[in-house]
């Protein structure tokens, strides 16, 4: 599974962060979090407000910060 959060260094961005790597710890399998700071990489997705949570390549959530339940709920 390839988790991505695209975002900048912003407080939102670091709580989805978090909040992301809580709900990972319920998972057997050591997953990584990839962050994603390029404004190119953004506009290719079609995102336009960061936050943002992709899981295998699908966009899941943008310009929010989804809680820990939420995140798992996708998962």
């Amino acid at each position: 599974m390839t988790i991505e959060l695209l975002g900048d260094n912003c407080c939102r961005s670091q709580r989805l962060q978090n909040n992301i790597e809580l709900a990972l710890q319920s998972f057997a399998q050591n997953l990584v979090i990839q962050k994603v700071g390029d404004p190119e990489r953004f506009a290719s997705y079609g995102i336009l407000s960061l936050p943002a949570l992709m899981v295998d390549g699908e966009v899941m959530a943008a310009g929010q910060v989804l809680s820990v339940k939420e995140i798992l709920e996708m998962l």
